[in-house]
């Protein structure tokens, strides 16, 4: 840690610690049309190295009467958002390809989110 006292005696073991990365305003990128769907796609987005947020619109009491069908917004970094909304795409793609592979994704997705 660094001598708070003494700001000059610098420790080289103990680094200053790096300011956070704030990502920006967060906008949308696709949607869903249901919860496992949607973590398909942040994990894809997430894996690519791109910082992603579910929302879904029937969050709260406001929100079950607002938003009577269910749909999953996909937010991103508006920075990033040309490369999210590729990375989303390809999955997709890979998704409607191989729907065997799309179930069992789901099936990992769900026993992965029961852990949690």
């Amino acid at each position: 840690m660094p001598n708070l006292l003494h700001p000059d005696d610098i420790d080289e073991e103990d680094p200053v610690p790096e300011t956070p990365n704030d990502p920006g305003e967060f906008v949308l990128a696709d949607t869903a049309d249901d919860a496992i769907l949607a973590g398909l796609l942040v994990r894809a987005c997430e894996e690519a190295g791109i910082p992603a947020i579910v929302q879904d619109p029937r969050d709260g009491v406001v929100g079950k009467l607002a938003s009577p069908v269910d749909s999953f917004r996909i937010l991103v970094p508006a920075r990033d958002l040309a490369q999210a909304q590729q990375v989303v795409r390809s999955r997709r793609e890979a998704l409607e390809a191989d729907p065997e592979g799309a179930g069992k994704a789901a099936e990992e997705a769900e026993a992965e989110e029961s852990k949690r």
